[in-house]
C-alpha cells in the first residue's frame, strides 16, 4: 500500500474594492512539491492592482526533477481562462493546441 502525504496551505485572501462591489481575492505564492517523484510547481496568486488590472489572476511554472528551467508555464485567471506553455513551444488555450 502507498503512502501519499497531503500538505493543506492557507493561502492569504483580501477584501477588494472602495468603490465597486467587494470580492475577496487569493494572493501571495505556494511551492507544490511532490516527494516521490521530484516534480515541483511554484504558483503565485496575484492580487489586482489599485487601479486597472484583471482580478484572480495565477501564474505557474513546472519543473521536473532537478531542473532549473520549468517545462511549463502556466498563466491566467484561477477561476476562469488559463494558458499553458510547454517548454518545446506547444501553447494551450481552453483545451485547444495554439501552437
Amino acid at each position: 500500500m502507498m503512502k501519499s502525504q497531503k500538505i493543506l496551505i492557507r493561502r492569504k485572501m483580501r477584501r477588494m474594492s472602495i468603490l465597486t462591489v467587494p470580492w475577496i481575492e487569493l494572493g501571495g505564492s505556494v511551492v507544490i512539491k511532490c516527494d516521490k517523484t521530484g516534480y515541483k510547481a511554484n504558483v503565485e496568486f496575484l492580487t489586482k492592482p489599485f487601479y486597472g488590472g484583471k482580478k484572480h489572476r495565477i501564474t505557474a511554472d513546472v519543473y521536473a526533477p532537478n531542473e532549473k528551467k520549468p517545462f511549463l508555464a502556466v498563466a491566467g485567471e484561477w477561476n476562469g481562462v488559463m494558458e499553458a506553455k510547454w517548454a518545446d513551444g506547444v501553447t494551450i488555450l481552453n483545451n485547444t493546441v495554439v501552437e
